[in-house]
């Protein structure tokens, strides 16, 4: 099943590339993908996502319509559970395994810890089957938050208050039991879509 590598960062002007032509997915995520997004949709996530000054909208808003993007509804509300954060790559493509079978996933991509102790979210773009409708190298995006520590609903703050000083042994702390829940995920032509992830810088 053929991976094409990394997709270019569609939304840097300076990078060419056509119009998506809004074909249909064929390949390894052909079963998976739900709804493609409309150029509308994706310059709004983009925004909402993406600080955009003013002056710069002129030039990035025509770029949304070479940007391919489909929701994969299979992942929305799918939950996984841990007890150490340094548990949570292998969890997370435990996951895509179990949802999306019949592709091997990489877990070399390692999740970004440091987004679920500062604001409580699971954000992640990994490598994913090329489409093979254009032949286009493609990543897939998900987008979730800590649901619950030990049966308590999980705040943004959730991490200091557990420990407002690093633990001894850091992200192989036992915690006890942690269930995350993916909101959205995204399969997409470009590094970084985006798409229904806001702002949490």
């Amino acid at each position: 099943m053929p991976f094409a590598g990394w997709p270019p960062d569609l939304w840097n002007p300076q990078v060419a590339a056509q119009d998506d032509d809004r074909r249909p997915v064929k390949g390894a995520m052909e079963p998976f993908v739900g709804t493609q997004y409309s150029v509308e949709q994706i310059w709004t996530y983009y925004r909402s996502h993406t600080d955009v000054y003013p002056d710069e909208e002129a030039q990035l808003r025509p770029l949304a319509a070479r940007i391919r993007a489909f929701n994969v509804p299979v992942l929305s509300g799918a939950t996984f559970t841990i007890t150490r954060l340094s548990d949570t790559t292998l969890a997370l493509y435990a996951l895509l395994t179990e949802k999306l079978p019949g592709i091997p996933w990489d877990p070399a991509h390692q999740v970004h810890l440091g987004r679920i102790k500062k604001y409580g979210i699971i954000h992640e773009v990994v490598e994913a089957p090329l489409d093979g409708a254009t032949q286009s190298a493609m990543v897939l995006e998900v987008y979730g938050h800590l649901d619950s520590v030990n049966g308590q609903t999980a705040g943004r703050d959730w991490y200091r208050e557990l420990y407002p000083s690093e633990p001894s042994n850091g992200e192989d702390a036992v915690i006890g039991e942690m269930i995350f829940r993916l909101s959205l995920a995204t399969y997409a032509n470009t590094r970084t879509p985006g798409i229904g992830v806001p702002f949490y810088m």
